[in-house]
């Protein structure tokens, strides 16, 4: 089966915490290598080759119809707009299904086009017709999760996961069955698949920050540190996995490095704005030092950070208390 990425991890932190718009980048970072390789091959192969695709319902013909062949065409073309014009590959694979409605590949990324449209709906409905197609894949189910896990609606979402993982363990599954047993607050059933997780992934920053996540929660402050460390790669482009660690520092009594990181950090990308308020945060309650965090609060604010009405108040706070 030709698929231009299998949806990953239900979420780098419980879905909880994060917004649609950090879960559609999450899912195009995880999907964009593969979606890389899956265009080379189409480069080889010529726009429409039906080897490697998969059609429902008969025996494919030795020789290509007029239909499947501009499926195909459409396909590729779909593939090739999934990042840079997402609604535009969405008319493109239902141009395709139209043509050839038993191309699996079609609906499977189509089904993840919508996801990264915010479209559950839309997304889950095209799973589900794969499904009831016959395609019960680790990728289907895991995909079908999400979007129930997207919702909120953890009862569908640990059902998919679960039986996912039960097709075949993949770190994916073990992570987002885990994430399900974190948001319950069952701790141990979750840290039991996170560990899983490593053991087939061991390098894996998804799997060492959601462990992380968990080890702070339960004040295993050493192991958590150490466990987070790993996540720098993810630092550039997951905010929270970055303030994470610096959390994981604090906690840690490591303060001053922590400090050290952030105005490294901010030097280096002076444009990520929440960084001054998180700067201004430690100097407050960790230093105590009100000069540092006024300054860098109002910075904060003349950047125009999201929260700026409330940190105004705080900054009053600060400046009537001394």
């Amino acid at each position: 089966m030709v698929l231009a990425a299998a949806y990953g991890c239900a979420s780098v932190e419980p879905a909880a915490d994060k917004s649609p718009a950090e879960l559609r980048e999450e899912a195009r970072e995880l999907a964009e290598l593969k979606a890389k390789r899956i265009r080379a091959a189409f480069a080889k192969k010529g726009p429409s080759s039906e080897e490697g695709f998969t059609f429902e319902g008969s025996v494919k013909p030795s020789a290509y119809t007029t239909e499947r062949k501009r499926a195909l065409r459409q396909f590729r073309a779909g593939l090739e707009l999934m990042y840079s014009n997402p609604e535009d590959a969405v008319k493109q694979f239902n141009l395709a299904l139209m043509n050839a409605p038993g191309l699996i590949e079609a609906r499977y990324n189509l089904a993840l086009t919508y996801y990264l449209l915010d479209d559950m709906t839309g997304a889950r409905t095209e799973l589900l017709k794969a499904i009831k197609a016959g395609i019960k894949s680790t990728d289907v189910y895991n995909a079908l999760g999400k979007t129930y896990f997207g919702e909120g609606n953890l009862k569908e979402a640990a059902k998919a996961f679960s039986y996912a993982n039960s097709i075949e363990e993949q770190p994916s599954t073990l992570v987002n069955n885990a994430l399900i047993y974190q948001v319950k607050g069952m701790r141990d059933k979750a840290m039991d698949y996170y560990k899983r997780a490593s053991v087939l992934d061991p390098d894996n920053p998804y799997v060492d920050f959601n462990t992380g996540v968990l080890m702070l929660e339960t004040g295993n402050y050493e192991e958590a540190l150490e466990r987070l460390s790993r996540t720098e790669k993810l630092w550039q482009t997951h905010p929270r996995a970055f303030s994470t660690y610096v959390k994981a520092l604090c906690a840690n009594g490591k303060v001053d490095e922590a400090i050290g990181l952030y105005l490294e950090l901010v030097e280096q990308r002076p444009e990520l704005v929440y960084l001054y308020k998180d700067i201004a945060i430690l100097y407050e309650l960790y230093k105590r030092n009100t000069e540092k965090a006024l300054s860098y609060y109002k910075k904060y604010v003349s950047l125009g950070g999201e929260d700026s009405e409330e940190v105004r108040l705080w900054m009053e706070l600060i400046e009537k208390g001394r």
